[in-house]
């Protein structure tokens, strides 16, 4: 395909990315005013649970639905996401369910004592609509529906912010703000059936004690096994990277700070979901294509790394002088502290918004091994940074300026690497 439709797709899923962050940007100063920093940091906790599961049940074979060579083994590993999903869900569910009840100090949950744990049972089916929404979307713009795909993240944010501000008038509580996500998620899989690009059947498993029936499913996952391990094996480091640096601001400089941090975080990557997203996804499917039709991507590749950092370079620049005016203005005089935080985010911000649409030339040239790696090393030099800090007991300006340089480090490594395999020629 030429670069005149691969920027025509690019524009079709920006377009749907622009308006669902445009949604974002005028909801979430709402929200910021119906919830507290507190209730910001039970959100990131309960995310990063979510997040995990979502990884771990169906074992990241959503992110794969764009590399078969026939329609059908698309179709096939869609059906085999969803099983997951709905296997995992019975199977976790009641495992959290066991755990809270069992977790000391359980009792003073019911009394608001923690923000986030009695609702925790509620992450395994927060995992799956994530998950079974996103291997949906990888299918619409596998079959060239990128219009569809991106009024799939109009209706995602719409479904966040809206739910949340009902919730909240309906004086909901901390519950409302934990539940956004996965009214999002559902949202987007609604409007992407709504679409047309597919019917129910065709990636809905029909329930069977037969295994003849889940023979295809089982083939084309067995297929993409090494690749799925791989991603896996990247989500737990992912979830480690994560998480730490969360609960160690909680328990070292507490939950105002964390919930400051958690919108920052919610924030600096605004223009990689508004635009690198839209060229990420893109991106992957004509690498996918041309890889599957023998061709390299490597002209690809350059063009796409030099639009980006085209583009991201003056955005962040004006990100980093704006944000200590632009914070408590936008969202209340309480989110002063993360105006202060957002300048040091936005140098790492910028390195993934140049690195992350491009990360998936390792999957497209089937290097699942560098993966691991990279985000073993993420994880590994994230908990150095927060040993380091924990042990001396940095303040936390301090602490950011290690996190940021940890993390930008490893975003232009993995720059470098994903130069190295887009260079490559299929059957070398």
């Amino acid at each position: 395909m030429s670069i005149a439709t691969f920027w025509r797709d690019v524009r079709w899923q920006a377009m749907g990315n622009t308006l669902a962050q445009a949604i974002g940007i005028l909801g979430l100063p709402v929200l910021t005013r119906l919830y507290t920093p507190a209730d910001m940091a039970a959100q990131a906790v309960f995310l990063q649970f979510a997040m995990f599961f979502a990884g771990v049940m169906t074992l990241r074979y959503e992110y794969l639905v764009q590399l078969p060579r026939a329609d059908q083994e698309a179709f096939s590993l869609v059906k085999w996401v969803v099983a997951l999903a709905a296997v995992g869900t019975a199977v976790f569910t009641p495992l959290v369910l066991l755990v809270v009840a069992l977790w000391p100090g359980s009792e003073a949950t019911a009394g608001g004592a923690s923000r986030w744990a009695a609702w925790l049972w509620l992450t395994p089916a927060t995992a799956a609509l994530i998950s079974v929404s996103m291997a949906v979307q990888h299918l619409v713009q596998r079959l060239g529906h990128f219009k569809s795909s991106g009024m799939g993240e109009v209706a995602a944010k719409s479904g966040f912010i809206g739910f949340g501000a009902l919730a909240a008038l309906m004086h909901v509580g901390t519950a409302g703000i934990l539940l956004t996500t996965g009214f999002g998620a559902l949202a987007k899989l609604l409007v992407l059936r709504a679409s047309n690009a597919f019917q129910w059947g065709q990636v809905l498993p029909r329930p069977s004690w037969r295994r003849t029936a889940w023979q295809p499913l089982q083939s084309v996952a067995h297929a993409h096994r090494h690749l799925s391990f791989s991603m896996v094996m990247s989500h737990l480091s992912g979830t480690v990277t994560g998480m730490a640096p969360i609960l160690f601001i909680s328990a070292a400089y507490g939950d105002s700070q964390l919930g400051q941090f958690n919108l920052v975080a919610m924030t600096i990557f605004l223009p990689a979901s508004l635009i690198g997203t839209a060229i990420g996804q893109v991106f992957y499917q004509r690498a996918a294509k041309q890889w599957a039709d023998g061709e390299g991507f490597a002209p690809l590749w350059r063009q796409t790394a030099s639009r980006l950092t085209l583009i991201g370079v003056p955005v962040y620049a004006a990100i980093a002088i704006l944000s200590p005016w632009a914070y408590p203005f936008l969202f209340g005089a309480q989110w002063e502290p993360a105006g202060a935080l957002a300048p040091w985010m936005a140098l790492p911000a910028l390195c993934a918004f140049v690195s992350t649409p491009l990360e998936r030339s390792c999957l497209v040239t089937g290097r699942w091994k560098y993966q691991m790696g990279w985000h073993g090393a993420r994880a590994v030099t994230t908990l150095a940074v927060v040993g380091i800090a924990h042990h001396l007991q940095l303040p936390l300006p301090t602490f950011m300026e290690l996190l940021v340089v940890q993390m930008a480090t490893l975003y232009l490594i993995d720059l470098g690497m994903e130069y190295r395999f887009a260079h490559l020629r299929p059957g070398l």
